[in-house]
């Protein structure tokens, strides 16, 4: 995360979902394990199991799709995979936090128990049956009046009741509110940008009871000492090159797995000795390419290989390949970019639209 570098950039979490595959979404995992320990890390924040409630929500790249079943099947595959290496997991954002606005922590969300039990707690309680994850991470949300991070109906009753849970909770950075309320809610940890300073004072005065304060740690000590954090202290290096070559070919696969094809009316596959022609569309074609959302999880992009890099080398000299980034910040029309490259060429590879442009798209592609 943060720009590391000699790391693997695996596709994101709605490809890995694509691809109905717990056994490679595991081999994933197991990889990205391998990479946290040979950095010497030893909690990997994610994997992300919220729902895709609302396309323009920030972090829709990081999660699993919309479906809570699907979800959790793949978070579980995906927590397997990376506590086989020794790494903890911290399953995130706990709970209803699939949309969002600023500033943080002021917007509450009524959700239904209903709603909650089926939809938003479902991913991070099959998870939790499956793979046991070390630690989860309260979000920004309030939901129902409560901040997620003090949210007993979601952490306690949710995941430790319900799910006996026997992972820790930390905060996004950020998130976590009044000290004493996080520690009564079920959070175990708070992250960066909190104030903790009311827990001693709350101790002496009797508002806050010691024992709640034991559970806590001991929660997060249990998990240290399961994931061997004591008697097998961290050995990597941040500088260490950790990507391999069974790294990239298992992000190659889930890249090709966790591609869908709606349609294909006989067109493909193209005849690489033929004189077919491609147009590629859009601005993450070419240097606009993206192989980060954004946030922490981003990686050195120094190997990236531009989609039309890619789709000139694969189609060889006989294959005419255009491109135009069809969008100048919004301005240019996308549909009618399609339109007159349907009209020369045999394949057009749409990269990216800009918003409100799908539906007209749909409508062209139809």
């Amino acid at each position: 995360g943060d720009g590391n570098g000699n790391v693997t950039a695996f596709p994101d979490g709605e490809d890995a979902a694509a691809t109905w595959d717990p056994a490679l979404v595991k081999q994933e995992g197991s990889a990205m394990g391998a990479e946290f320990a040979g950095k010497g890390v030893n909690i990997s924040l994610g994997p992300t199991t919220n729902l895709v409630r609302d396309p323009r929500w920030g972090r829709t790249y990081e999660t699993y799709g919309e479906d809570p079943y699907l979800a959790g099947q793949t978070t579980a595959a995906e927590v397997t995979g990376l506590q086989s290496q020794g790494v903890m997991a911290d399953v995130k954002h706990v709970a209803a936090y699939d949309q969002e606005q600023y500033p943080n922590g002021t917007n509450n969300e009524t959700v239904s128990q209903k709603a909650l039990e089926e939809l938003y707690l479902a991913p991070f309680q099959s998870a939790t049956g499956q793979a046991a994850p070390a630690s989860f991470m309260c979000s920004y949300a309030v939901v129902n009046t409560y901040p997620s991070c003090a949210n007993a109906d979601m952490l306690q009753d949710g995941l430790d009741q319900q799910a006996n849970s026997g992972g820790f909770v930390v905060s996004d950075w950020g998130a976590a509110g009044n000290a004493v309320a996080d520690l009564v809610g079920g959070m175990d940890i708070a992250m960066p940008f909190s104030n903790a300073s009311d827990v001693s004072a709350d101790l002496a005065n009797g508002t806050l009871n010691q024992e709640t304060l034991n559970a806590d740690v001991a929660r997060i000590l249990t998990q240290m000492f399961t994931f061997g954090m004591f008697d097998n202290p961290a050995s990597g290096s941040l500088s260490a090159t950790v990507t391999t070559a069974a790294h990239a070919q298992t992000a190659l696969q889930l890249g090709e797995e966790g591609t869908v094809m709606l349609k294909n009316n006989g067109l493909l596959p193209l005849n690489p000795g033929g004189s077919e022609s491609i147009a590629v569309i859009g601005t993450d074609g070419g240097a606009g390419v993206e192989i980060s959302g954004g946030g922490s999880g981003s990686v050195n992009g120094s190997n990236t290989v531009w989609p039309l890099t890619g789709i000139q080398n694969a189609a060889g000299p006989n294959v005419k390949v255009t491109y135009t980034a069809g969008d100048d910040n919004g301005t240019a029309d996308i549909p009618q970019a399609v339109s007159a490259a349907q009209a020369a060429t045999d394949a057009v590879v749409v990269v990216s639209l800009p918003e409100g442009e799908e539906s007209d798209f749909r409508s062209l592609s139809s």
